[in-house]
């Protein structure tokens, strides 16, 4: 499969956002899309023979059924995408992410979510850690339980991805790097929750996991803090040099 960066305009056809970005290489877009989504539809164009044999759009996700379908293509190949604007998203008022509420919207995404980790990663989680670790949503964990289940999840997943096939040196950045942004997001959408003190320990615990047990030496890539949150910056620095 492949897609591309993508611009919003209005009803009016006026530009909102010339261009947003995407993840280009596979091993970033087989993170993103296994916790949620990173590409727009409209960018997408994909193999038909693979589609049709890894059962094509799912009629019975009312929303998110083209998440679903890229999930399912993942098991198959690898994804790209192209880094230039293919498409414009339109933004108006009758769109489904205006009139549909987002509860339900949500409820149907944690569903995907639940059954891409199952798909991708071979492990089995319930609703609540599915939902703890959604990238898309804005919603904190159900409790500190749901979170730190989510904290084990992600570390899992990180070293399957690793040891799934030979990854090289720049794959493994990349993977270092989603793990960090995801991280930095779960702390965000967390931090005000009356457990997050508890909470915390388990999200310094994947940080040290990747740089004493994995070794990344996140001082070094570029491209990592290019895009860092101070915060998180503050934490790994800790991490490195206590």
């Amino acid at each position: 499969l492949v897609a591309g960066y993508y611009g919003v305009i209005d009803a009016n056809d006026k530009i909102i956002k010339h261009k947003k970005k995407v993840p280009v290489d596979d091993t970033s877009i087989r993170w993103w899309l296994t916790f949620g989504n990173c590409l727009i539809h409209s960018t997408v164009m994909y193999r038909r023979a693979p589609a049709l044999a890894c059962g094509g759009y799912d009629v019975a996700f009312i929303h998110g059924e083209d998440i679903d379908l890229m999930s399912k293509l993942l098991t198959l190949g690898k994804f790209e995408a192209i880094p230039e604007v293919m498409s414009f998203w339109r933004s108006h008022r009758s769109s489904v992410t205006k009139y549909v509420a987002a509860e339900e919207r949500e409820r149907y995404y944690v569903a995907l979510v639940k059954r891409s980790i199952q798909l991708q990663t071979r492990q089995e989680v319930d609703l609540d850690v599915a939902a703890a670790v959604f990238y898309n949503s804005k919603r904190p964990a159900k409790n500190e339980a749901a979170f730190g289940a989510g904290i084990d999840l992600l570390i899992q997943a990180f070293n399957y991805f690793c040891n799934s096939e030979q990854k090289n040196t720049s794959a493994k950045k990349a993977l270092a790097r989603c793990f960090i942004k995801h991280l930095s997001r779960l702390r965000k959408r967390n931090k005000k929750q009356a457990w997050w003190h508890q909470g915390k320990n388990s999200w310094i615990e994947a940080l040290q996991f990747l740089v004493n047990e994995r070794g990344y030496r996140w001082y070094l890539d570029k491209k990592l803090l290019t895009n860092l949150k101070l915060v998180d910056l503050v934490q790994l620095i800790k991490i490195s040099f206590s």
